[in-house]
This record gives C-alpha cells, sequence and structure tokens, in this order.
C-alpha cells in the first residue's frame, strides 16, 4: 500500500474527519498533505501535524484557501517528486517522530492533569508547555 504513494503527487486532507493515520503516511512517503483547519479534534488533526512538521504553507484557514494551495502545489508537481526524500528527511526529524519528546511531554500533561485534579481548581483546559 505504502509503494501506492509513488503514484501520488498531492494528498488531500479529508473534510470535516481529517485522515490521521492517511495523512501522517502520505507526509512520511514525502507527499504533501493539504488540511483545512476546522474547529475540533477531528477536523484539527492534519493542522497539527503540519504545524509540527513546519509546512503550516499546506494548511488552509477556508475553502478558497484550501483550493488555492492545492492548486499552487498542482504546478508544482516535478520539484515536489524531486523533493521526496528531503520532505521524509524532515518527517524524521520532526517533533512527528520524536517519541521520546512526545512520552516526555504526555508525562509531563499527566502531572498537570493530577495536580489540576487534587487542586480541585476546576480547570478543564491545560495548554502543554513543551519540554
Amino acid at each position: 500500500m505504502m509503494q501506492c504513494y509513488g503514484q501520488i503527487d498531492i494528498a488531500l486532507d479529508p473534510v470535516p474527519y481529517n485522515g490521521g493515520t492517511t495523512s501522517l503516511q502520505a507526509l512520511w512517503m514525502g507527499v504533501p498533505l493539504v488540511s483545512l483547519l476546522g474547529g475540533n479534534f477531528v477536523s484539527r488533526m492534519g493542522g497539527s501535524f503540519l504545524h509540527a512538521l513546519g509546512r503550516s504553507e499546506w494548511l488552509a484557514l477556508d475553502d478558497d484557501d484550501y483550493v488555492r494551495i492545492a492548486s499552487e502545489l498542482a504546478g508544482q508537481v516535478s520539484e515536489l517528486r524531486s523533493r521526496r526524500q528531503q520532505f521524509r528527511d524532515q518527517m524524521a526529524i520532526s517533533p512527528l517522530s520524536n517519541i521520546d519528546l512526545y512520552v516526555l511531554n504526555f508525562q509531563a500533561l499527566l502531572e498537570r492533569m493530577w495536580l489540576a485534579h487534587q487542586e480541585a481548581t476546576g480547570e478543564r483546559l491545560l495548554v502543554l508547555d513543551p519540554i
């Protein structure tokens, strides 16, 4: 299945439910992903992936922006294909692939959640302070 990405030039993250695993697979295979930033978890995963990857220029804020980004990328297919290994290397060194950093951040968040519970502050939104 992963070899099929060799025939794909641009991945379009589905709307309103982002692709999740399939979006990450496309990025891993060096295929640019166009994603539309939504208002809830299932429509913000693509945005999170692109932000962590340092590719926020592929993240659309509205429908017109989604079409514009996809159209611009379609005009750069040759260049994009020649940069696939570079895109994959970028993902390999990004926070998306750094499991040790993820675990540290997740542990810190769990600790903050436990402290907030013990203090009974009623705080329901805890913003992650990356390590």
